[in-house]
This record gives structure tokens, C-alpha cells and sequence, in this order.
């Protein structure tokens, strides 16, 4: 059932081996390699929202694992992805040693 007032944000929105025909929604540029959930939810609650993660197959990808995450929507869709994907590339960068 949809939640009014939240957003899903799939992984494959941020990642940049995918097309934007197959689901990519920002540039490459904006985008890492395959970002995992626990990445995502660090960098949208670093941001300060609150996050809901789901393990779950992207519906055009049924044979690959991914997941996805709902937040509040205190912004437009776009914006609250491009913030997102700046944390996100800020929270892989930690992970390297």
C-alpha cells in the first residue's frame, strides 16, 4: 500500500553500471558502482531522514538482489536524489581505506 508522504529511492537509481533506460536517475558523474543498501541508508540519515529499508528485486531486474529505501519527502523527488548521491559519494569514500 503507498504511503503518501514518503518516497522509495531503489539502489539502482545511484548506480552507475545501469543506463537511464534501465533505471539510473542521475548522471554518471553523481553515480558510484554498485552502492549497497547500508550505504544508502547512512548517507539519507546522515542527511537527516528518516529511513525504511527493504531488501527487494527492482521489478525490470528480478533476477538481481537490491533493495530500496523510503523516506520523508521534504523535497522534491530530484533534489532529495542529488543530495542523497553527493552523502553517498562521501560515504564510500570513508569506507576505503
Amino acid at each position: 500500500m503507498k504511503e503518501y508522504g514518503k518516497i522509495i529511492l531503489w539502489l539502482d537509481y545511484f548506480n552507475s553500471n545501469f543506463s537511464r533506460r534501465e533505471g539510473r536517475k542521475l548522471s554518471l558523474s553523481q553515480c558510484i558502482k554498485n552502492p549497497r543498501l547500508e550505504e544508502l541508508v547512512k548517507a539519507a540519515e546522515r542527511l537527516g531522514y528518516k529511513v525504511e529499508a527493504f531488501k527487494a528485486k527492482h521489478p525490470k531486474r528480478n533476477y538481481l538482489d537490491s533493495g530500496y529505501i523510503m523516506v520523508e519527502k521534504k523535497k522534491r523527488k530530484r533534489e532529495i536524489l542529488r543530495d542523497i548521491a553527493i552523502m553517498l559519494t562521501k560515504v564510500r569514500g570513508e569506507e576505503k581505506p
